[in-house]
């Protein structure tokens, strides 16, 4: 399970980091959070960390046990890959 928030912490902070780069409004901000929630919702979990901002999240993952593990790691080149994969362009064949 700390494996999966690992995967969900570093989902939200780039998928937070990604919009933030384009505008510090508030309700971006907000909706990024909210496309997480939804992500969430899917894999069942209920983030503490969600919503806390970036600081929060990148606290998230290191007061995380696994952080250093190879385990966690992993958790969080998934979480990475999925947010570069939902803001890559789709290709269309």
């Amino acid at each position: 399970m700390a494996v999966l928030f690992l995967a969900e912490n570093r989902f939200a902070l780039t998928v937070d980091s990604v919009v933030a780069r384009f505008s510090s409004a508030p309700p971006l901000i907000h909706a990024a959070d909210q496309m997480v929630i939804a992500f969430n919702d899917l894999l069942h979990l209920d983030n503490p960390a969600l919503g806390t901002g970036l600081d929060g999240l990148q606290a998230g993952i290191d007061t995380n046990p696994y952080s250093a593990t190879l385990d966690g790691l992993i958790g969080q080149m998934i979480g990475l890959e999925l947010a570069v994969n939902l803001f890559a362009p789709q290709n269309q064949s």
